[in-house]
């Protein structure tokens, strides 16, 4: 039986088929290694692609079945698969990816059929979540990679053997791999509401800065699920119940307790509910004593005020007090409230595509574009010459933008009509009919301005020269 894949987090399937993500059982684990772009067909052009990682198969008591070197190159638009020597009577129930060079790689999926036909998947969409919990964004960029047999792209996680990116992802196969859809919604929904059930759970899934050497984070004991709400029983003991079975004393995770019986406090709804409940009553049962210091004193009223009337003006407030010209009823100035969620192109001055230095010049501040950008140039960052053309609607400039971590080539989503610089980490629009002039003009692949190359000798040009562009569509 083919199983749909928990997409979690960032959006809600229903009815999802994975059979062409798989791939027939054989005599041997299969695995298919998602990565990058799969817009591998001209040799060059693969912006998010990179070498095949070692990957690593455990049993349940995290032993190593087997294990896969790579190191090699990703073939031209293909995901090879790789095959493991597990037998058809073991089936892995732990994973884990490791990358196998400096040259970073994104890693998009993983999907996986045992010699006994069971099968599972991972994404990258698991990573992002967490990764935004932590402030940690540099992690993931977007992806035309989608899973096979469905229209989802989970984006792609850095991976690279320094210290730019995580080094390894290890995860708990069969909790990303559902029997049916729903079973994969109620994931869905725990890992939202509770993300420490999957952000903080290092057997679950633990991202590695530095990886172990001979093993992961196991559960020693069968997980056991509310029967209504499909959630884990016990939020805690998911969280840092689980094993060691070899020396981690070296081992790093990002944001991450490995120690058993160390992780944050997380509990689930009904215990979350039992503990307000017994506060409320300790509390109430202080006030009656009158042990409580910190109860309100008496004739109080329920906002700690004291009890009793305020005269009343001629129009219903409060006598010898007049509204402020322009103020409302609730005492805030009429006018417009600002959409918190709405992002806006970055305003910039008619010259300059750059952010204002206080107290320096013009020219000043363009100096220090091109120097972050020759120091970004020297660390090898994709912004400095590579550019994405993004015709997916599911792809936004926007989010890549307020990512203020995230790494990858600059970035332009046709759909919402932006282009992101990601090196200075600021949104522009497309050039159009309405808009002609600070804008960035999709033709020419470049930022336009207006008077351009009126300046004189000493001015400084942004514009970057693109040597590497991949349009996805």
């Amino acid at each position: 039986m083919a199983f749909a894949a928990g997409f979690g987090l960032d959006i809600a399937l229903t009815v999802v088929s994975l059979a062409a993500a798989f791939v027939p059982a054989s005599q041997e684990t299969q695995c298919r290694v998602g990565i990058g772009s799969k817009t591998r067909t001209t040799a060059g052009l693969d912006l998010s692609g990179g070498n095949y990682p070692h990957m690593f198969l455990y049993d349940t008591r995290g032993e190593l079945i087997d294990y896969s070197i790579g190191g090699g190159s990703a073939e031209q638009a293909s995901n090879d698969i790789v095959g493991f020597a597990t037998g058809t009577s073991t089936s892995p129930e732990y994973m884990m990816i490791q990358a196998s060079t400096t040259d970073a790689t994104c890693i998009s999926y993983i999907s996986l059929t045992s010699a006994a036909n069971d099968q599972r998947t991972w994404h990258a969409g698991y990573i992002k979540q967490c990764a935004a919990i932590a402030d940690q964004n540099q992690l993931w960029y977007p992806s035309p990679e989608f899973i096979p047999g469905t229209d989802f792209h989970p984006g792609c996680v850095w991976l690279s053997d320094d210290d730019r990116f995580l080094k390894a992802i290890s995860f708990k196969l069969t909790d990303f791999g559902f029997p049916e859809s729903e079973t994969a919604q109620r994931a869905q929904a725990q890992y939202t509401q509770f993300p420490n059930t999957l952000c903080q759970a290092p057997a679950r899934m633990a991202m590695w800065t530095t990886p172990p050497v001979d093993c992961v984070p196991v559960y020693l004991e069968e997980e056991q699920r509310d029967g209504t709400t499909g959630f884990d029983l016990d939020f805690q003991k998911i969280v840092d119940g689980h094993a060691l079975v070899c020396d981690m004393k070296d081992a790093k995770t990002l944001n991450q307790n490995i120690q058993p019986g160390q992780g944050p406090k997380t509990l689930n709804a009904k215990q979350l509910a039992d503990e307000k409940a017994a506060a409320d009553a300790a509390q109430a049962a202080t006030n009656e004593a009158g042990t409580n210091t910190n109860a309100p004193p008496p004739g109080a009223g329920g906002f700690g005020g004291t009890v009793g009337s305020i005269p009343a003006g001629s129009s219903g407030g409060v006598a010898g007090t007049t509204p402020a010209v322009g103020v409302g009823n609730f005492g805030g100035v009429l006018g417009s409230i600002p959409n918190p969620d709405v992002v806006q192109p970055t305003k910039r001055s008619k010259r300059s595509n750059t952010r204002q230095v206080q107290g320096r010049s013009t020219r000043d501040s363009r100096r220090q574009v091109l120097d972050r950008r020759e120091v970004l140039r020297r660390e090898k960052d994709h912004c400095v010459d590579r550019l994405v053309i993004s015709h997916f609607g599911g792809h936004s400039a926007t989010e890549v933008c307020q990512m203020t971590n995230s790494w990858g080539p600059d970035f332009v989503s046709v759909v919402e009509g932006l282009y992101c610089d990601m090196c200075e980490r600021e949104l522009w629009q497309l050039c159009s009919v309405t808009t002609t002039s600070e804008c960035f003009d999709l033709e020419r692949k470049e930022v336009r301005h207006k008077a351009l190359g009126a300046e004189g000798e000493d001015y400084i040009d942004l514009r970057k020269k693109f040597e590497i562009i991949s349009e996805w569509e």
